[in-house]
């Protein structure tokens, strides 16, 4: 089999990237796993090098900071920021401040 350079070892297409890297932010649901979502990236757009820039638990649904190429060399920079969970919640009955 001979690949082509818009193409990956499985023969998919490969999504070019401008400058070698790229940023994606990808609205995860709850159920997979932070890894499993950045394999999905890995496996849709034929990218080799994809990180992703902290876990959300898999019950957790919310904003994964996808880094694709080059761009995943900035994963220990971006890893400095805190990360902050917003939770609503409905409670039964009237509630007093």
């Amino acid at each position: 089999m001979q690949i082509t350079s818009d193409q990956n070892i499985t023969g998919k297409p490969v999504i070019p990237l401008q400058n070698g890297g790229g940023i994606l932010l990808v609205d995860k649901p709850r159920g997979p796993s932070s890894h499993q979502v950045a394999a999905w990236v890995r496996e849709m757009t034929g990218v080799s090098q994809v990180g992703h820039t902290g876990t959300l638990d898999p019950q957790v649904s919310g904003v994964l900071v996808v880094l694709l190429g080059k761009a995943v060399r900035l994963t220990s920079i971006l890893h400095l920021d805190e990360k902050e969970y917003i939770c609503l919640m409905r409670l039964q009955g009237n509630v007093r401040p």
